[in-house]
C-alpha cells in the first residue's frame, strides 16, 4: 500500500485488492471511499468560473470610470472611490461571519447563496443607476456583492477539493484565476469604450456639466449600466437555479464495482447537527492553532501586498514616472499585461500537477516577482517604458502563479479536516487576507506622495522575502499536507 495524504490509501497494482478491478486512472480515494472521475467535474468548474466572472465584473466595472460615475451621480470622485473599498471590507467582514455558520454550508448551498446575493446586488445597482439620485442603492449593492465575493472564493476552493483528484487539482485551481483576470480586461474594455470621455469641471465637490453633455452622459450611462448589470443579474439568477438542480457535493462513489448515487444534501459528508455557537467558536479557535493554516494565511497576506501596485495604483505610478503618458496608454498596457499575465495561472497549475516539488515552484515564482519589481523600479529611474511594460507583464504572470501555488497548498493542507473547518479556512484565507490590500494601497500611495514612483514600487519586496523565508523554514509543517 502506498500512502497519499490527500486521498487516503490507494492499492498498488497487482495487489489483488477488490478495488483494483476499477481503472485507477478513472477513480480516486478519499476517506476510505473510491470516487469516480466523471466528466461532470468540468461542468462544475465551468459554473464556478461563470459565478466568479460575474462577481469580478460587478466589483471592477465602476473602478475604471470613476470620474464619469462621480459626474453622473453629481458627487465627488472620492465618494465613488469608496465603492471598491466598501466591497473589499464587506468581503472581509462576511468572510468572518461565514465561519459561524460553516457547519450548515455545503458546496451546493454556498453556490446558491453566492448567486442569490449577486442577483440582489446587481438589481439594487441597476435601481440606483436608473434613479440617479439614489446613490445609496449602489453602495448597498456593493456591500451585498462583497458579501457574495467571500462565498465565491470558498466555492473556487471547494470545486477543486471535492471534484478533482490530486493530479488535476493544480489545473482546476488555475482556471478560475484565468477567468478572474480576463473578466477584469473584459469589464475594462466595456466600461472605457462604451461611455466615452466627458469634459467637466469641479465646483464645490459637485460635477457641473454643460446641459447637452449632461443629457448625453445620463442617457448613455443609464443605457450601458442597465444592460451590463441587467445581464449580470440574469446570469447570477441562472447560476442560482442551475446550482440548485445541477451542483452536487461529490462525484459518484464506487464500492466493489457498484455505483452508488451522487452525494447530495440528504447524504452529505457533513453530519447534520443543531446549530451551536460554542462549537463554531471552538472550530475557529482550532483553525488559528493550526500551524499549517497560519503559515498559509501569512503567505497570502504577504503576496497580496503586490496587488495594489499591479492593479489599483498602476495608472498613478506610470503617469508619475512618465509624465508624457496618459490614462489611455496605461489602459492598453494594463489590459495587455493582464491578458498575458493570466497565463501564469495555468502554467503554475500544470507544473503543480506534473512536478513533485511544490516548494521549489512557489519559491521560483515568488522570487521572480521580487526581481521583476526591482527591474520595474530601475525602468522608472532610467525612463525606459519598454522595460517597464516587460517587467509589469512578468509581475502579473508570476503573481498569478504564486496565488495558484498558495491555493493549491491550502486545499491540500485542509484535505483531512472536517468540512466545517475547510469552509472556515477557505473563507478566511480568501477574504480576510485581502485586508492587507487596503493597507498596502495606503502605504504605496504615501510613498508615492512623499517620495517618487522609483521607491513606491519597491514596497512589496520585503513582504515577498518574508513569504519565501516563511515557506522555507516552516516547511516541516506543510510537507505532509501537499
Amino acid at each position: 500500500m502506498t500512502a497519499d495524504t490527500n486521498f487516503g490509501f490507494i492499492p498498488e497494482e497487482g495487489t489483488g485488492d477488490s478495488e483494483t478491478k476499477l481503472d485507477s486512472s478513472k477513480t480516486f480515494v478519499f476517506r476510505g471511499k473510491r470516487y469516480c472521475i466523471v466528466p461532470k467535474r468540468w461542468g462544475m468548474l465551468l459554473i464556478v468560473c461563470w459565478i466568479l466572472l460575474l462577481d469580478i465584473i460587478t466589483l471592477a466595472f465602476f473602478a475604471f470610470i470613476n470620474d464619469v460615475t462621480s459626474a453622473y451621480f453629481r458627487t465627488s470622485p472620492a465618494v465613488t472611490d469608496l465603492l471598491a473599498s466598501i466591497n473589499l471590507v464587506a468581503r472581509a467582514v462576511f468572510g468572518v461571519a461565514i465561519c459561524f455558520f460553516s457547519e450548515k454550508l455545503t458546496f451546493r448551498k454556498i453556490a446558491m447563496i453566492a448567486s442569490a446575493l449577486m442577483t440582489a446586488a446587481n438589481v439594487l445597482i441597476v435601481c440606483g443607476v436608473l434613479s440617479r439620485n439614489n446613490f445609496g442603492f449602489v453602495i448597498v449593492g456593493q456591500i451585498i456583492s462583497g458579501s457574495a465575493s467571500s462565498l465565491v472564493l470558498s466555492v473556487v476552493q471547494l470545486v477543486a477539493f471535492n471534484w478533482f483528484p490530486l493530479w488535476e487539482r493544480g489545473r482546476a485551481l488555475s482556471f478560475p484565476w484565468v477567468t478572474r483576470r480576463l473578466s477584469t480586461v473584459f469589464s475594462n474594455l466595456i466600461a472605457t469604450r462604451s461611455l466615452g470621455t466627458f469634459i467637466f469641471q469641479m465646483k464645490h465637490n459637485v460635477e457641473v456639466l454643460d446641459p447637452i453633455d449632461d443629457y448625453v452622459l445620463v442617457h448613455r450611462f443609464r443605457l450601458v449600466f442597465s444592460i451590463v448589470y441587467g445581464v449580470l443579474a440574469c446570469g447570477a439568477f441562472f447560476c442560482c437555479v442551475i446550482s440548485r438542480f445541477y451542483v452536487t457535493e461529490r462525484p459518484p462513489v464506487f464500492q466493489d464495482d457498484i455505483e452508488l448515487p451522487d452525494v447530495d444534501e440528504t447524504s452529505s459528508l457533513i453530519v447534520e447537527k443543531p446549530f451551536s455557537l460554542k462549537r463554531e467558536w471552538k472550530g475557529l479557535g482550532y483553525l488559528f492553532t493550526n500551524k499549517s493554516f497560519l503559515i498559509i494565511f501569512m503567505d497570502f497576506c504577504f503576496v497580496l501586498s503586490v496587488r495594489p501596485l499591479a492593479d489599483i495604483l498602476i495608472s498613478s505610478l506610470i503617469i508619475e514616472a512618465f509624465p508624457y503618458l496618459n490614462d489611455q496608454f496605461v489602459g492598453i498596457m494594463y489590459c495587455a499585461g493582464i491578458a498575458i499575465g493570466s497565463l501564469g495561472s495555468p502554467a503554475a497549475g500544470q507544473l503543480l500537477d506534473k512536478c513533485s516539488k511544490p516548494r521549489l515552484i512557489f519559491l521560483c515564482f515568488n522570487g521572480a516577482v521580487a526581481v521583476a519589481l526591482g527591474i520595474f523600479s530601475v525602468s522608472f529611474y532610467v525612463q525606459s517604458i519598454q522595460t517597464a511594460c516587460a517587467a509589469f507583464v512578468v509581475i502579473l504572470f508570476c503573481r498569478d502563479a504564486t496565488m495558484v501555488c498558495l491555493s493549491h497548498r491550502i486545499t491540500g493542507t485542509m484535505a483531512m479536516e472536517s468540512d466545517s473547518i475547510r469552509v472556515k479556512a477557505f473563507s478566511l484565507s480568501g477574504s480576510v487576507s485581502y485586508a492587507n490590500v487596503a493597507i498596502s494601497t495606503v502605504m504605496i500611495r504615501l510613498i508615492l506622495t512623499y517620495s517618487n514612483a522609483v521607491f513606491a514600487v519597491l514596497y512589496p519586496i520585503p513582504f515577498l522575502v518574508l513569504a519565501s523565508l516563511t515557506f522555507m523554514f516552516l516547511w516541516r509543517y506543510l510537507r505532509d499536507a501537499i
